[in-house]
C-alpha cells in the first residue's frame, strides 16, 4: 500500500542532546522490514476493549480467536472472518495483515507524537498531499467524515489508486489521534473485492481498540518471554543478540546496524569504525573523556555508572551508562560499550526512556554481554 512509503520517516534525537562519541548520530529510522509472525500475549476477556491494562471482550470463542493484541499495547484488532491474525510484516510503526484474496490487506500505523502535531485533519491532509504527488491514479472517493469509537474522535475516508501491477485498488482509512499519537487503520482491496466487503470493513473499524499505553513500550515480561535472535554483522566482524521485537531498520550507512523496538521507543545501534594508528587512547580513556564532556554539554546529564574496563573475546573494551534530556523534556538513558580489535573499533549503544530503563536493565545487560568479536578470516 502506498502509505508504507509515506510513513517511512526519521525521528532523530535532538542534536543538542544526542551524545556522540565518534561522530555518529543515532537516528531512529522507520523503514519497512519483513519480520516473522509475532506472538500474541495471553489475555483475559470480560467486557469490551481494554480494561485495567487487559484486553476484554464479550464475544464468543471464535471471535476471541480473531483478536490480535499488539505486543507494545498500542492497539487491539479483530481481523475479519477467514483471515489469519498472524502478522505478515512489521516495522517499528507499522503492522500488516494480508487477507485471503490477493491484494487485500490491513495496515495499522502508529506514529510518534512529534509526527502528530496539527490535529487529525492535518494528518489526513498530509497523507492526501503525499499520495497525490506519489501514487498513480490517486483520487479521493469520500471526503473525511467524523467517526467515533471508544470515545476517540477520528476521520473516515475512502480513496482509490493504481497499485504497482496497474490494479485499481480502493482503500478505506480511519485516522485518529490517541495519547498524542497518530493512528491510521487502513483496509485495501481490488475494486471488485472491496465493493463486496464494505460491511466487513466497517466492522473492522468499529472493533478497533486503541491501546492503554502506547508511550510505555513493549513490556519487559513480553521481551523476556519472546527472547533474543542472534544477529551477525553482514561483514562478519561481530555478532550480538537482539530482542526479537526489535526490528532491523535501515540507516543508509553500511557501518551501522540499527534495531528499533516496535513502537519506536527503544533502540540498539552498533557502529564499526577505523581507529587512527596515532590514537593511543584505550576504550576506557575514550569513555572517560566522553562522560567528562557530557557533564558540561548535555541538558539533564546524569552519570549512572562510571566507565569501567572489560574484555570481549580478549579484546579490550569499556562500558558506561549515562542519562540526558531532549528538547521535548523526555529523559533518556543509554548504555554505551566500546570494544577495540587492533585498528578497528566497535560502539554499541542501547537507548531507552529513563522511566522504563530499570525494568529492562537485565535485558539490556544481556545484549551487551552477548557481543562477540568474530575471528578475522
Amino acid at each position: 500500500m502506498l502509505y508504507r512509503t509515506f510513513t517511512t520517516a526519521t525521528r532523530p534525537l535532538p542534536a543538542s542532546a544526542t551524545p556522540i562519541i565518534i561522530g555518529f548520530i543515532v537516528l531512529v529510522l522507520l523503514g519497512m522490514m519483513a519480520m516473522p509472525p509475532v506472538f500474541t500475549p495471553a489475555v483475559t476477556f470480560a467486557g469490551s476493549g481494554f480494561a485495567g491494562g487487559q484486553v476484554t471482550s464479550s464475544g464468543n470463542v471464535s471471535e476471541l480467536q480473531r483478536l490480535y493484541v499488539d505486543p507494545a499495547r498500542r492497539f487491539v484488532i479483530k481481523v475479519p472472518q477467514g483471515w489469519d491474525k498472524r502478522v505478515d510484516e512489521m516495522t517499528a510503526t507499522t503492522t500488516i495483515f494480508h487477507g485471503p484474496v490477493n491484494g487485500e490487506a490491513i495496515f495499522i500505523h502508529v506514529l510518534y507524537p512529534d509526527q502528530g502535531e496539527g490535529g487529525v485533519e492535518a494528518f489526513v491532509n498530509s497523507f492526501f498531499d503525499y499520495a497525490r504527488d506519489n501514487q498513480e491514479g490517486f483520487t479521493v472517493i469520500s471526503d473525511p467524515k467524523p467517526f467515533k469509537n471508544e470515545g476517540v474522535e477520528g476521520l473516515l475516508t475512502e480513496y482509490e489508486y493504481l497499485d504497482q501491477d496497474g490494479t485499481d485498488v480502493i482503500e478505506a482509512g480511519l485516522y485518529a489521534q490517541h495519547e498524542g499519537f497518530n493512528y491510521a487503520v487502513q483496509y485495501c482491496a481490488p475494486r471488485d473485492e472491496y465493493n463486496n466487503k464494505r460491511e466487513t470493513m466497517m466492522q473492522l473499524f468499529r472493533d478497533f481498540s486503541y491501546g492503554p499505553a502506547p508511550r510505555d513500550g513493549v513490556p519487559a515480561v513480553t521481551l523476556k518471554v519472546l527472547g533474543f535472535d542472534e544477529f551477525v554483522d553482514p561483514g562478519g566482524e561481530y555478532a550480538i543478540k537482539v530482542p526479537s521485537l526489535w526490528v532491523k531498520t535501515e540507516t543508509g550507512n553500511e557501518a551501522e546496524n540499527l534495531f528499533v523496538e516496535i513502537g519506536g521507543w527503544g533502540n540498539l545501534q552498533i557502529t564499526a569504525y577505523d581507529i587512527d594508528p596515532a590514537d593511543e587512547m584505550t576504550p576506557l580513556e575514550r569513555l572517560q573523556a566522553f562522560t567528562g564532556r557530557g557533564r558540561e554539554e548535555w541538558p539533564g546529564y546524569k552519570l549512572y555508572s562510571e566507565p569501567v574496563a572489560l574484555t570481549r573475546d580478549e579484546c579490550p573494551g569499556a562500558i558506561t551508562s549515562v542519562g540526558w534530556q531532549d528538547g521535548d523534556g523526555i529523559a533518556w538513558r543509554e548504555t554505551i560499550m566500546l570494544v577495540q580489535k587492533g585498528a578497528r573499533g566497535y560502539e554499541a549503544i542501547v537507548l531507552y526512556p529513563e522511566r522504563g530503563f530499570d525494568q529492562r536493565a537485565d535485558i539490556f545487560n544481556q545484549i551487551m554481554e552477548s557481543f562477540t568479536v568474530r575471528p578475522t578470516l
